[in-house]
């Protein structure tokens, strides 16, 4: 059980929470508890734990000391939000995922080279002009990124 008094009192310092934050967040009446669970002087029952769990931000399991995969940061600062905020960030988010550079692998960044918006000009394919693998190549990452641009105005 120390592991969890443990992870409350450093959970609560990563999130810049002072004892009496944290004891009012779980309706205590002054830092005095959160100092004696801190210690470990007090056991805690099951419904604390999860309370702890909640006010921190993280599961259960993980407040124990479990070997249990913390959800990433993201998911701990989106669960903070409001409903409000959940939807400004959910629309963020997607908005983010329209941009190619946001959702490309990082290792390609170095490898390719986003043209300037007034590199793409328009082109026109013909049945008879040969087109070598690597022009087609090009034609279609234009294309894409045309189509990207596109509905990024919708």
């Amino acid at each position: 059980m120390l592991q969890l008094y443990e992870n409350i009192k450093n959970l609560r310092i990563e999130m810049n929470m002072t004892q009496s934050d944290l004891a009012q967040k779980m309706g205590y009446a002054d830092k005095s508890m959160i100092a004696k669970i801190e210690k470990g002087t007090i056991d805690l029952p099951q419904s604390k734990i999860i309370a702890f769990a909640n006010a921190l931000h993280v599961s259960p399991g993980s407040l124990m000391g479990w070997d249990e995969a913390e959800p990433p940061k993201i998911i701990q600062y989106y669960d903070q939000l409001n409903t409000t905020g959940k939807e400004a960030a959910t629309e963020q988010v997607r908005l983010l995922t329209l941009d190619e550079k946001y959702t490309r692998p990082d290792n390609l960044e170095s490898i390719i080279q986003e043209p300037e918006p007034d590199y793409l000009v328009l082109k026109a394919a013909h049945n008879d002009a040969p087109i070598d693998d690597e022009e087609l190549e090009k034609m279609n990452r234009d294309i894409e990124l045309l189509k990207r641009l596109q509905n990024k105005g919708k």
